[in-house]
């Protein structure tokens, strides 16, 4: 018994020594990522200086440039955005042992800091389809493989941002499906939690920007459904950030989140997070009236842990928000 626990103490020093690794690094890389945009700024200022030009403010280029909205498909700018922020406390803790895969709703999360000891596999350039072949986070393997490096006791996984140019929500579902059947077979004890396609500002949702209402809502559907029937957590982002469409001053492009949006989801996904009945799922879903947008300033969450919680394969209990409905047995595994 003394070796064991000697071996255990090990163990868990060597975990405490790879999570602040992780945090170094992280803090590395952002500080690094600062100097070089200041670098940058200094260099740009310094020849506005020396050719005597000037940008005005009221510039129409320079409007319609600052008001352009970010199309589906293209490369998506996680960036962290300056605007009015609510402090919204989020329990880290209990995203240690987790990893997030995904777009640029994951990459967001990590580039805030919000949760140091988690895990991200995930970029701005990450899709449903080049997961297989490309990395993130310099590494070396493709984001799919990465899962391959250690088990974790949670896998948040969030795409179709960039799929919503495809327009067509049966080809995202299996595109999905393969997906998760290869996340499974790397992560057979992990519990899953599916993100749903968070809602956009409304004038990030007009006609000809692929933001479409509903078809965001269509695609969520389907994400609902494979959660379901495969027996995994389902994050409704409309629910957690409170509205079919963001408000005014959360967003700097109408997509991405700042950090207080952001800690809403991450706290929605600890304590509201629920498997699906798929008995539950029905048109009703595509209604544009499900969601108060006037309510969405209002959106908040306890951060103190569930008093139950739902025990993994392994036993131990990770404070998982419980099901309150028996869900269908696993009918949709695409393997």
């Amino acid at each position: 018994m003394a070796v064991s626990r000697r071996m255990w103490l090990r163990e868990q020093e060597r975990k405490k020594r790879e999570r602040e690794r992780r945090a170094r690094r992280r803090r590395n890389i952002a500080i690094t990522v600062f100097l070089l945009t200041v670098i940058v700024v200094a260099v740009i200022v310094i020849r506005g200086l020396g050719s005597g030009e000037t940008v005005k403010v009221d510039d129409p280029e320079v409007t319609a440039a600052s008001e352009q909205i970010p199309q589906p498909g293209a490369v998506q700018t996680a960036e962290i955005y300056s605007g009015t922020q609510e402090e919204i406390t989020v329990d880290a803790d209990y995203f240690d042992n987790s990893v997030f895969i995904g777009n640029a709703l994951a990459a967001g999360i990590d580039k805030y800091g919000m949760l140091p000891y988690t895990d991200f596999y995930a970029g701005v350039h990450i899709t449903l389809e080049n997961m297989y072949t490309t990395a993130a986070n310099n590494s070396s393997m493709a984001v799919i493989d990465q899962l391959k490096s250690q088990k974790f006791s949670k896998v948040f996984i969030s795409f179709g941002q960039t799929e919503l140019s495809w327009g067509d929500a049966s080809k995202f579902s299996k595109a999905y499906k393969e997906m998760l059947g290869k996340v499974r077979s790397y992560q057979q004890s992990a519990n899953i939690y599916i993100i749903s396609i968070p809602p956009v500002a409304e004038t990030a949702s007009v006609a000809g920007t692929g933001y479409a209402l509903s078809t965001i809502k269509s695609y969520n559907k389907e994400l609902k459904i494979i959660a379901a029937q495969e027996k995994m957590y389902y994050v409704d982002s409309f629910a957690a950030l409170g509205g079919n469409y963001l408000p005014s001053g959360v967003s700097s492009d109408g997509v991405n989140l700042n950090r207080t949006y952001y800690a809403k989801l991450l706290n929605y996904a600890r304590e509201k997070a629920e498997i699906p009945k798929l008995a539950d799922i029905s048109d009703d879903d595509d209604d544009d009236d499900d969601y108060i947008e006037s309510e969405a300033s209002d959106v908040s969450y306890s951060t103190e842990k569930p008093g139950t919680g739902r025990s993994n394969v392994s036993g131990e209990n990770d404070d998982e928000p419980q099901p309150t409905v028996n869900v269908f047995k696993n009918s949709g595994s695409s393997g």
